[in-house]
């Protein structure tokens, strides 16, 4: 019985996190000509930080989507649109665990990203008059890992502020059927963010084995985040450069643990 309890709380416990909204820019810069910036838009499941049991191991995760509005890039009449989900878990010990609450924890993040950008010539042809269009899509696949940081630190009893950071190796590739682009590329990927946490609600029960401390929190927060991939092949010689897409959002979250 305390088995199929223990499995119950650590399903419900990976179920818990918070939910975030964010509005920001994203920016563009292929080394080819193609520099542009536009907003977008993000949804987010998030787990800061969540010690596993008793001990001052933790793991965390941030899922994000990413979607941004059309952008022209004056230079070539095209319209750009990103879009696509980043993933990234970490696993690590607090190397400061005064409470859940107050704690500096330093751990290493395995993530991956799939982001895409649909481009479209806009330029009045003949091509665009028959309707066949120069429409694209650019997916790029980015696998990556590194170490982490993430502090939080109470006010008082309400209030606490949080921030992250991560620099991470990655790898990944970047593919366009129509323009014959299929190439692997190497580079790094930087996250860091700054918050407020507003903690109305906190609830301890005894359940026998262990105590459950129920949370509903609010949060407002910056985060940035860029992918780099370095000398990325367009299939010729003098189409090469590197590839530098970033986001940077306000957000605002609700989320509950225990």
């Amino acid at each position: 019985m305390k088995k199929i309890v223990m499995l119950s709380v650590i399903a419900a416990s990976l179920m818990a996190g918070e939910f975030q909204f964010g509005k920001g820019t994203f920016t563009l810069d292929n080394g080819n000509g193609v520099d542009l910036s536009t907003d977008v838009t993000t949804f987010s499941l998030v787990e800061q930080h969540s010690n596993l049991f008793s001990s001052n191991w933790f793991y965390s995760y941030d899922i994000t989507w990413n979607e941004s509005e059309n952008a022209n890039n004056a230079t070539n009449s095209t319209e750009y649109k990103f879009q696509g989900i980043d993933l990234n878990f970490v696993l690590g010990k607090d190397l400061v665990h005064n409470s859940d609450d107050d704690f500096v924890g330093l751990g290493v993040v395995l993530g991956a990203s799939f982001p895409w950008i649909d481009s479209e010539d806009n330029t009045n042809t003949a091509n665009n008059i028959n309707n066949t269009a120069n429409k694209t899509k650019t997916k790029i696949m980015t696998y990556k890992i590194g170490p982490t940081i993430n502090v939080r630190k109470p006010i008082n009893n309400y209030l606490m502020v949080y921030a992250n950071a991560t620099y991470a190796y990655q790898t990944g590739s970047v593919k366009n059927d129509d323009l014959n682009i299929d190439s692997n590329a190497n580079g790094t990927f930087l996250n860091y963010g700054i918050g407020i946490r507003f903690q109305p609600f906190s609830a301890k029960k005894d359940i026998g084995f262990m105590t459950l401390d129920t949370k509903l929190y609010f949060t407002l927060g910056y985060k940035y985040n860029k992918w780099v991939l370095k000398d990325v092949s367009l299939n010729s010689a003098s189409a090469s450069g590197d590839l530098k897409m970033s986001t940077s959002v306000v957000y605002a979250g609700v989320g509950y643990s225990f």
